[in-house]
């Protein structure tokens, strides 16, 4: 058994093994309070995306979302929409963390998991309509960029994005038109 540990990893594993579980529980509370400001606001918005999107959500639809790659976490809350993609395909609403220009973002978008899948909604998008959008073949993406003193007011931010994805969807006459063979 090699026992070799350099000083800087033995005082890495100290501090980690004196902190680990305070760090731990700050984290999921957070988590937790993200999560909730998340979940009330698409909870407030649920008759506007029902209705733009014509799909039959209630609130019991609301599921909780996380991702993390390098350098990028997202917490909150999406919408499933089957004809985006049966397993991910839906309209997604969180806090976005990463470690690039914009640190802090509230983040509505909609994901479809083939480039074949609504294909003219994707289409419509045009850069610059909407302060803060942008799109990739998957994604459409309505942001605002929050500071680090604003992240407590998140659900304020990720209102104002969702009124742009809404107001984007509505502007091309409904989700519903763009999904389906007849799309």
């Amino acid at each position: 058994m090699n026992t070799d540990t350099s000083q800087e990893e033995r005082d890495f594993l100290i501090a980690g093994a004196r902190t680990y579980l305070d760090v731990d529980e700050a984290m999921e509370e957070f988590r937790r309070q993200i999560q909730k400001q998340s979940r009330r606001v698409v909870a407030e918005r649920i008759g506007d995306l029902t209705r733009v999107c014509g799909q039959e959500w209630s609130a019991n639809d609301v599921r909780r979302y996380s991702e993390r790659e390098t350098g990028v976490f997202q917490l909150g809350h999406k919408l499933g929409v089957k004809e985006l993609g049966s397993n991910y395909g839906g309209l997604y609403f969180c806090l976005k963390l990463s470690r690039d220009e914009n640190p802090s973002l509230a983040v509505a978008f909609l994901y479809r998991e083939r480039k074949t899948l609504a294909a003219s909604l994707w289409d419509r998008f045009k850069e610059g309509e909407f302060e803060n959008s942008s799109i990739s073949d998957w994604n459409i993406f309505f942001a605002r960029p929050l500071s680090e003193d604003n992240v407590p007011e998140f659900g304020r931010f990720l209102d104002e994005a969702i009124a742009d994805l809404i107001a984007f969807i509505e502007s091309g006459g409904g989700l519903r038109k763009y999904l389906g063979p007849d799309a």
